[in-house]
């Protein structure tokens, strides 16, 4: 191959076609349009999916708010045992009703009542 023919291959310009060969031996890239080899590039991959989103299996937590742009969360499993867990609405409503429902009872069940005629402490004092 004669060096004329070696440069015009080198030119930027130009396609390199390695023949089903492999480049070998590349330095870890130091301008952001260098080649990269396979342990780089797998490398910023798993620094960028560990730091830069969400992964659903847990093993990374959120440092941010969560924007919904106006969009819903659906499908919430709630667990009423864990205190640090979302509700949703179906449980929140059962768990108002039982409420209500409960404070109810009590209420009639200590007899409390309303009384339209009520006394002043000095008709009190007379009957005794």
């Amino acid at each position: 191959m004669s060096i004329i023919s070696l440069l015009k291959k080198l030119d930027k310009e130009a396609d390199i076609d390695t023949k089903n060969n492999s480049i070998i031996n590349l330095d870890l890239p130091s301008n952001p349009r260098d080649a990269a080899c396979v342990e780089f590039v797998n490398y910023r991959i798993d620094v960028i999916t560990h730091t830069k989103f969400l992964r659903f299996d847990g093993t990374n937590r959120m440092t941010g708010n969560l924007n919904l742009n106006n969009n819903k969360i659906v499908n919430l499993h709630t667990d009423g045992k864990d205190l640090k867990s979302a509700v949703n609405v179906d449980f929140m409503q059962s768990e108002i009703t039982s409420l209500a429902d409960l404070v109810s009872q009590t209420i009639h069940e200590s007899h409390i009542t309303s009384s339209t005629k009520k006394r002043t402490s000095s008709e009190l004092d007379g009957r005794c």
